[in-house]
């Protein structure tokens, strides 16, 4: 055989092979994959623009949309994505739109595609194309398995072919070695002299999780030592097999050879680990906060994981754990330091990080979960000092509050320090207050000054005995820099009466008043 240099080959994925119907099957297991919560609809009977949705079908926090272009991706089809936009936002509101496609928008498509985004600023809108969602194939084999099976085919034919040998199939395609790899999140880049061959197995493009190749056990006492102290400070080792023994995790092909020496270091700036918040038990709250925890501090004796860098999360949290030196067992016991972070969050965020907390004070109780687990094997640990709950209880519903103004004027801004002054406050609870009255008939007396209106007139008003008034007015809310109009309009009917105060007439009309608001656009 001559020379060969290292190749690379990754495998397509042509989503024309699929229906329709097919296709939003395939878009619904890789979100089911990664969030458990997500529900879908059957939408041969309307689907009033939801394929699939995270929380109640009413008021969902999140809406899925998948459309199936089988070539061309262009302004017919944008016309089909705004008409299905349009369709969620007929009878809903505050929800995160996300629209999954099997091809990938022409240049035109793209602006237009972002005009779209720009007309509806209140809301965010995410879009996912073809190219994306064969990246996601990659990352979730599960899914990726049982819509493009060949490489199993593969794999069989490569080892049921009479007298073949996977490692000499290897030098005439390195196709094949990439086939007959089960977890297809690694990619085998071969590389040979002529005489001898190399394999490396590498992540995939686009694969961004922890992908673990092997369990470490010792097998002697030195080779317990130089793990509890790679465990401990960080110190590397180099050891050969008798003393540490390596058991592969994923099934690679059967290679001929053996370990001279393994070597070990600690490795800086770790991946962040997800995980799922839920306050009290899992079964019992719907909506946990997901978050991301890095390593911030790793000492002697201590570890500490933290989300203080991610952005977007209405809660920070700290959990400081004692290291443990055996990599089979876990910590009993461990601290936890949690805060309300709303700045920088959206109002819809913010809401619901401030709902959270407001749970956790109540019931005390803190669930973890992995995103992929089942939310019934989550781990639970206990408040014993947790002595917030009317603070975190008022903040839920400030943000309750909010989150009804916004829902009012279709807007989702991000919050800043600007809610914490006591104007903003009091503008809040003012407009709350019309939203409280709006629609309702309420009986009573009303007073009000007429200025600049004949007092003739008014004379005559009161002589006809139960009259009916039309007030109009503007009110106004600044929501984070960005002023927010509504039409206020007060329908009373009664009996008038008026006296001079200063000069001016003051009137009172005692009746029924109904008040009704409408958005200034």
């Amino acid at each position: 055989m001559g020379e060969r240099g290292a190749t690379e080959l990754k495998d397509e994925f042509d989503f024309s092979s699929l229906d329709p119907d097919r296709w939003e099957q395939l878009c619904f297991e890789l979100i089911y994959e990664r969030n458990r919560m997500v529900k879908t609809v059957d939408g041969h009977g309307g689907d009033e623009g939801i394929d699939a949705y995270v929380g109640s079908f009413d008021a969902p926090s999140v809406i899925y949309q998948f459309k199936y272009f089988r070539k061309t991706f262009g302004s017919d089809q944008v016309r089909q994505i705004k008409k299905s936009l349009e369709a969620a936002f007929s009878k809903r509101r505050g929800f995160r739109w996300v629209l999954m496609c099997s091809a990938d928008p022409t240049p035109a498509a793209t602006r237009a595609l972002e005009t779209l985004r720009e007309e509806h600023p209140g809301v965010e809108i995410e879009y996912v194309f073809g190219s994306e969602i064969r990246a996601k194939l990659i990352e979730t084999p599960k899914v990726r398995k049982r819509y493009y099976p060949d490489i199993q085919d593969q794999l069989e034919a490569a080892y049921l072919a009479n007298g073949s040998n996977p490692l000499e199939l290897i030098h005439k395609d390195a196709r094949l070695l990439n086939n007959i790899i089960i977890d297809d999140r690694l990619k085998a880049t071969v590389t040979t002299d002529g005489r001898n061959l190399m394999t490396v197995y590498e992540l995939r493009p686009g694969v961004d999780e922890e992908v673990p190749l092997f369990r470490v056990e010792s097998k002697t006492k030195r080779g317990y030592e130089a793990l509890r102290a790679l465990y401990r400070d960080g110190t590397p080792f180099t050891l050969s097999p008798d003393d540490v023994s390596l058991n592969p995790l994923v099934v690679f092909p059967d290679v001929p050879g053996g370990c001279d020496s393994i070597v070990a270091c600690s490795l800086p700036d770790q991946r962040p680990a997800s995980i799922l918040l839920y306050p009290g038990d899992a079964e019992e709250w719907q909506t946990p906060i997901f978050v991301t925890l890095k390593t911030v501090k790793c000492g002697v004796e201590v570890g500490v994981r933290s989300n203080e860098e991610q952005q977007g999360c209405p809660i920070a949290i700290e959990l400081e754990f004692p290291v443990c030196f055996n990599p089979h067992e876990m910590p009993t016991k461990f601290h936890v330091n949690i805060r309300p972070r709303y700045e920088g969050c959206t109002v819809k965020t913010a809401r619901k990080g401030a709902c959270f907390l407001a749970k956790l004070a109540e019931t005390g109780r803190l669930g973890l979960c992995n995103p992929n687990d089942d939310p019934e094997d989550a781990s639970y640990c206990t408040f014993k000092d947790l002595d917030v709950r009317d603070t975190w209880g008022n903040q839920a519903a400030f943000f309750e509050a909010l989150y009804r103004v916004c829902q009012f004027f279709g807007a989702n801004p991000v919050v800043d320090d600007s809610f914490k002054t006591e104007e903003f406050f009091d503008a809040l609870v003012c407009f709350n207050q019309k939203l409280d009255m709006q629609g309702k008939e309420l009986k009573g007396v009303l007073s009000f000054k007429a200025a600049g209106v004949n007092e003739e007139r008014l004379r005559e008003v009161d002589e006809l005995g139960e009259s009916a008034l039309v007030f109009d007015e503007t009110a106004w809310v600044d929501l984070f820099g960005k002023r927010y109009e509504a039409k206020v309009r007060i329908v009373s009917k009664g009996i008038l009466t008026y006296t001079e105060v200063d000069g001016e007439p003051a009137c009172e009309i005692e009746g029924k008043h109904c008040l009704y608001l409408d958005v200034v656009e």
